[in-house]
C-alpha cells in the first residue's frame, strides 16, 4: 500500500487488481462491489460481521466490468 494524496492510498488485491481507497486499510480487507452499486467498497472481516472501511476505486470493476 502507498499513500496517494490525503487520505487515500493505493493498493492491489489479490487477483491483481489495481486500485485506490482510504488509508485506513489493512492487509486482509476485502474488496465488494455490491450489486447496482455506484462504487466498490472495503470491508474488514471480523468474527461474525463486516466492518465498513470506506468506498474505493478499482481498476477494471468501476462500471459492471467484473
Amino acid at each position: 500500500m502507498e499513500t496517494i494524496g490525503e487520505g487515500r492510498a493505493a493498493f492491489r488485491t489479490a487477483n491483481g487488481y489495481i486500485g485506490m481507497g482510504p488509508r485506513a486499510m489493512r492487509q486482509g480487507d476485502v474488496v465488494v462491489a455490491l450489486d447496482s452499486g455506484a462504487v466498490p467498497f472495503i470491508l474488514r472481516p471480523k468474527a461474525d460481521h463486516y466492518l465498513l472501511i470506506g468506498e474505493c476505486y478499482v481498476h477494471g470493476i468501476m462500471f459492471g466490468e467484473l
